[in-house]
């Protein structure tokens, strides 16, 4: 054990003086597309992204990062014959995971105007339709410019586990990156 404890020491003084931890976040639209044993749903969501980051250099860094989403659609029909009929499709989801990003919003320090993320952990959600679901979830996407304001764009999936395994989550979402 202290061999091991020695070995993690000394890889992580390796990194420069600068490293240091940050805190991050973005937010946003996602569209979550859930996949079952009868087709698709597509629902759209709200998206915040609180994110902490380890600093190895101005533009790499690791962290722990959550997706909080909430979000849903109403639908309704009306016919002369049967009336209206109506009813809600509301989800939450909680996706937490490791990440790594490199080049721009990996840091405060970053310069470039171009960069991106990936990651992967695991993933508490509630859908009105399906009830309780979790499962690991892998994340990637890019981050960039626009008139000096930072965006992104995310790509998750989530293999879902237990009584719901059959079912399969795709979200895509744009994010704005809040600068400090």
């Amino acid at each position: 054990m202290k061999k091991v404890t020695l070995i993690i020491g000394l890889l992580l003084s390796g990194f420069s003086a600068k490293s240091q931890t940050e805190f991050n976040h973005s937010g946003g639209i996602t569209l979550s597309m859930v996949n079952d044993h009868d087709g698709n749903e597509q629902l759209p969501g709200f998206t915040y992204n609180p994110r902490f980051d380890y600093i190895l250099k101005d533009e790499i860094s690791i962290g722990v990062s959550a997706y909080p989403t909430i979000g849903g659609i109403g639908s309704s029909s009306y016919s002369s014959r049967d009336g209206g009929d109506g009813g809600m499709s509301t989800f939450i989801t909680l996706p937490i995971v490791a990440q790594i990003n490199f080049g721009h919003h990996s840091s405060t320090e970053s310069r470039s105007n171009f960069g991106g993320f990936f990651g992967a952990g695991f993933n508490l959600a509630r859908y009105s339709d399906y009830g309780n679901m979790s499962g690991i979830n892998v994340q990637g996407g890019i981050k960039f410019l626009i008139k000096d304001q930072s965006y992104g764009i995310r790509v998750e999936y989530t293999k879902v586990l237990g009584s719901n395994s059959g079912i399969n989550v795709l979200g895509l979402g744009l994010m704005m990156n809040i600068q400090r």
